[in-house]
């Protein structure tokens, strides 16, 4: 589940980011490249609150876009700036007050060219109120899911995902809420959209898998367990399950696949062989199905409940 934590590393990537642009911005001011940035353009607007009333005293920044540096002025009475003396090309022009989120444009001025009527409009930073409402969110919907209300939970995370699309992370719960219920098409959509985000996650990758098989996609199957590096996991019978499950479904050729990997991977390991062995037998393929079975024979541990089995097949077929 998405955790408190989560939202708070994403306000403090948020955080970091605007507090680097700024700093990259605010550290080539007046002082650097003074004369540099001077030339004939003038450039005059106005500073507006979310009511579209002018704000006087409020800090403007002029930024030419390829020296970084330019004039910082004030508004007046009216919320108004004016200002002379601007060389021609590109400049940002920026207000960050406490308390609000950056109002920043950019604008192109020609030679000995004036721009007119240039509007930041102001908007409350109500991030922190933003994230502590969607957690409550989240909190609820973890309950829901913890109490089998699948569904429900669903639609409160999805309202979260609706504020907060950037946090992608959220397909995997709600891909978690699909599988429970059975819905594995919807499960894979949202394991996907999870994935881009996190394209190893071992956990994702197999349920992701197990929902291709519901579906009857067993190479989309194959395609997930591909994407898990060797040694990621260290128990062959975490895979021999998904070939068992391919073989019940009929997806020999899938599961033959999947236990050649096994095989390779486990050298020592007994059942992977039994499996491949059977897989083969049901494709028609006696002789295939044969040696593997004898392999499987003579690794096999006594107490193996297969080994008989495997040495009846063998006997039948010779």
């Amino acid at each position: 589940m998405i955790r408190k934590a989560s939202f708070i590393l994403v306000a403090l990537l948020v955080a970091m980011a605007l507090t680097t642009a700024t700093y990259a911005l605010d550290r080539r001011g007046d002082g650097q490249d003074e004369q540099a940035w001077r030339g004939k353009g003038r450039v005059s607007g106005k500073v507006l609150d979310e009511n579209g009333k002018g704000v006087k005293d409020m800090v403007v920044l002029l930024r030419h876009a390829e020296l970084m540096a330019g004039p910082t002025v004030k508004t007046n009475g009216k919320g108004e700036f004016d200002v002379k003396n601007l060389k021609a090309g590109q400049w940002l022009v920026r207000v960050q007050p406490d308390g609000y989120l950056i109002a920043q444009v950019a604008v192109t001025l020609p030679d000995d060219g004036r721009i007119e009527g240039v509007e930041l409009k102001l908007e409350v930073d109500r991030t922190e109120e933003q994230l502590a409402e969607l957690q409550v969110q989240l909190t609820a919907a973890d309950d829901l899911f913890k109490q089998g209300q699948f569904a429900q939970a669903r639609a409160e995370y999805e309202k979260v995902l609706a504020a907060r699309p950037d946090v992608i992370a959220l397909h995997r719960s709600i891909a978690y809420t699909y599988g429970r219920e059975g819905n594995h098409a919807m499960a894979i959509e949202h394991f996907d959209k999870a994935l881009v985000a996190d394209p190893a996650n071992l956990e994702m990758l197999q349920l992701a898998a197990a929902s291709s098989i519901e579906v009857k996609q067993p190479d989309r199957a194959l395609g997930y367990l591909d994407k898990i590096a060797p040694g990621q996991i260290v128990d062959a019978d975490v895979y021999n399950n998904f070939a068992i499950n391919m073989i019940n479904k009929a997806f020999n050729p899938q599961a033959i696949k999947l236990l050649d990997r096994v095989v390779g991977e486990f050298p020592t390991s007994a059942m992977p062989l039994f499996l491949r062995g059977m897989a083969k037998l049901r494709m028609s393929n006696a002789e295939g199905g044969k040696a593997d079975l004898q392999k499987f024979v003579e690794l096999a541990p006594p107490d193996s409940p297969q080994l008989q089995q495997a040495k009846d097949i063998l006997a039948k077929i010779g």
